[in-house]
């Protein structure tokens, strides 16, 4: 929930939330997030948790009125769900929702976390790297292309409602659309350590989200060993 003193985060029953985007009237409790015990390693830190999502404090809710509806992009993605899920088969809804919306039918999500395959379903570097690939297909290359890639690709992110695994992967294409537009040799490493960079800089917070770790540390790895993968010259 965004107030003017910060994000809080509010447990409650999913049926009973507002659409996303709706403006709230709120009364509440607030309370610091709990703290893992020193002791116990590896338990969870609500604390680290919810800050590496934005948030600041957790508020026991006693009373929620709605006093306006979303607007503006909040709108048009509340529509697109709501089409989604009426108009198309179970898992074939559960599939957009996460390819489009960035929304994940919990159900869906419960199938491959079982399976380990939770990534599929959040918007990543697989996704951008896609609408990248076919954006490029109808430009030659040249400044056109590069300009196109980037608001489209940007675009995509904002209307997924800006997931950090979404962010990471338009940074890292980012600078390496900037690296071809200044006729820079490309490295998927330097790319992927700026990309990271950039996001400790805009909030350091983010470093203790298992995704962010996870994601960087496989994106790091793949790009290093990259290189050793390509067969070496002989001659016969």
């Amino acid at each position: 929930v965004d107030t003017q003193y910060g994000k809080f985060a509010a447990y409650i029953n999913s049926h009973g939330a507002p659409e996303e985007g709706a403006v709230i009237s709120l009364r509440g409790a607030v309370f610091d997030f709990k703290r893992a015990r020193p002791t116990a390693r590896g338990g969870f830190d609500e604390y680290l948790y919810w800050r590496s999502k934005g948030a600041v404090k957790k508020i026991a809710v006693l009373e929620m009125k709605i006093i306006g509806e979303p607007t503006g992009i909040y709108r048009w993605r509340n529509f697109l769900s709501e089409r989604i899920k009426y108009t198309l088969p179970f898992n074939m809804s559960g599939y957009m929702l996460a390819l489009t919306t960035g929304e994940r039918d919990r159900q869906l999500a419960e199938i491959h976390r079982i399976t380990g395959t939770s990534h599929l379903l959040a918007v990543s570097g697989f996704h951008v790297g896609i609408l990248a690939g076919l954006v490029s297909l109808l430009f030659r290359k040249g400044k056109k292309r590069v300009v196109c890639v980037t608001v489209l690709m940007w675009l995509y992110v904002m209307f997924a409602g800006f997931p950090a695994s979404g962010i990471r992967a338009a940074l890292i294409m980012q600078v390496y659309l900037l690296g071809l537009l200044l006729g820079r040799p490309s490295s998927a490493f330097n790319s992927v350590s700026v990309a990271g960079v950039i996001l400790l800089l805009y909030d350091p917070w983010v470093f203790f989200d298992i995704g962010w770790q996870l994601s960087m540390l496989a994106a790091l790895t793949m790009s290093a060993i990259s290189p050793l993968a390509r067969p070496l010259p002989f001659k016969a």
